[in-house]
């Protein structure tokens, strides 16, 4: 699981379709497909009906669209504390790393707001690291 996929799902389930969705991100639609059929893929659970009027979250993709806001929203948070001081010097990173969370500015806007602060911190690569997709795997199974 990626950011990307999680703001897949995220732009799917507000649009109601994968081609809406798709233009808000300026992405492909069948690639914005296939990430949410990996993604589906990865838990084992189906987290959208799809039906010719749209696309509606399971009950487990209720669940993991709290998880989704929550997640992305407190990568935004940690962006924003981490951002330097209009005007202050700034340290380029040593290596190739660097942090991962420099794409998070460019991101589209979704509805953030009224989400709930996280605790916890994302890993560097983009990757939400292998506990926390076993935890949230497992609370999908559990709840499906």
């Amino acid at each position: 699981m990626d950011i990307a996929q999680l703001e897949s799902f995220l732009a799917v389930v507000e649009a109601g379709s994968f081609t809406v969705a798709a233009e808000r991100l300026h992405r492909s639609q069948p690639g914005v497909s296939r990430q949410f059929q990996r993604l589906e893929s990865e838990f084992g659970t189906l987290l959208l009906r799809r039906a010719s009027s749209g696309v509606n979250p399971t009950p487990a993709g209720q669940k993991f669209l709290v998880f989704a806001r929550q997640t992305l929203y407190g990568l935004r948070e940690l962006q924003r504390e981490l951002e330097p001081a209009p005007g202050a010097p700034v340290d380029p990173p040593r290596g190739a790393a660097g942090t991962g969370l420099r794409p998070l500015i460019a991101l589209n806007p979704v509805s953030l707001e009224a989400t709930p602060r996280i605790s916890g911190s994302p890993t560097s690569s983009g990757s939400l690291g292998t506990l926390a997709r076993r935890r949230v795997a497992a609370r999908l199974r559990r709840d499906a």
